[in-house]
């Protein structure tokens, strides 16, 4: 699998999302405005399978997310021999099946301001529904990924062996910085459960916030990061490899001492039918005093292997805090 944001679609989107292909839908009805601005703030999709037996659905709608899976560790390899055949191997598949629900948000304005200003405040406004239905879908995401059933709990000092069979919160009010010792716990368990990398190149992801990353960052430990120049987005940014992961950082739904890791496989979604806005001029009747705009948009999501063989984590970090030095 590879670390493509939004890959699956035929390539429906390009990373920076300046061009959009229709692969079977006209141009004009996925380039909007709305739709731009809100596959820049996705977050949590970039580590989620996808599906594209969703598209065209609407509410209630059923979709399959296809898995394949890892085809196993070699144990041994022998010559070939004349007379003897080269054996073959099977690409094991899977799917879970999951529900298009129908989500909506709108943006008001007073209209009278469009005299008093050069702005195009309509465009301004379609700009920033489409940053908030982003933000929707993070949450989304973020609240299925965040459910899982394993969590790891790494403490100030000591032994680092909290491997919890159930995910529970410790006190907030103790959630500190991440540090290595917590990453290497992770990287351990996702091991030692078989859990398949999520990237080509063997890592796992872990996604957490920059008051979370301050001590690793501080160390410049990360690695790699011009590999991933081109896959950035408006809420979060890709620091680079480090011990076995890929480490997104963003404030979006992730508090201090905070973190989702994993590998493949851990959750999936698909979008239904495309989003449709609408513009009401006069909205309340009101001698158009005020002024909405409303988008509708078709999404599915829902888990896969998060709860299966710790494919999906929540590392609760309470190390030192951070040193923040001299600030004379």
């Amino acid at each position: 699998m590879s670390f493509k944001p939004l890959a699956g679609y035929g390539d429906l989107f390009t990373y920076d999302v300046a061009g959009i292909r229709g692969d079977g839908f006209e141009i004009q009805n996925l380039a909007g405005t709305v739709l731009r601005q809100a596959i820049s703030q996705l977050v949590f999709s970039r580590v989620m399978n996808q599906s594209r037996d969703a598209f065209g659905k609407g509410k209630g709608g059923t979709f399959t997310t296809p898995i394949f899976k890892d085809w196993g560790a070699v144990s041994a390899v022998s010559p070939l021999t004349s007379g003897t055949a080269i054996s073959v191997g099977t690409q094991k598949t899977d799917s879970v099946s999951m529900v298009i629900n129908e989500y909506g948000t709108g943006i008001g304005y007073e209209g009278f301001g469009d005299m008093l200003t050069n702005i195009e405040i309509r465009g301004e406004l379609v700009n920033t529904m489409g940053r908030h239905l982003g933000r929707m879908i993070n949450w989304l995401d973020y609240d299925v990924l965040s459910k899982t059933s394993f969590g790891i709990e790494v403490v100030a000092a000591g032994s680092y062996t909290n491997l919890l069979g159930t995910n529970r919160k410790i006190v907030a009010t103790a959630y500190g910085e991440l540090g290595v010792g917590g990453v290497a716990l992770a990287y351990d368990s996702l091991r030692k459960s078989l859990v398949t990398p999520y990237t080509q190149r063997g890592l796992y992801w872990w996604i957490a916030s920059t008051e979370t990353l301050r001590h690793l960052k501080s160390g410049s430990v990360f690695q790699n990061q011009q590999l991933y120049n081109q896959k950035q987005g408006d809420l979060y940014q890709i620091l680079g490899e480090f011990n076995g992961f890929v480490f997104i950082e963003t404030e979006e739904n992730l508090s201090k001492g905070t973190s989702i890791v994993g590998g493949a496989n851990a959750a999936g979604f698909g979008f239904g039918l495309l989003p449709r806005t609408f513009y009401y001029p006069d909205y309340g009747s009101d001698a158009s005093r005020l002024q909405v705009w409303k988008t509708l948009f078709y999404r599915g999501q829902g888990a896969i292997a998060r709860d299966k063989g710790t494919a999906c984590i929540v590392v609760r970090s309470n190390t030192n805090p951070y040193n923040y030095g001299s600030l004379g």
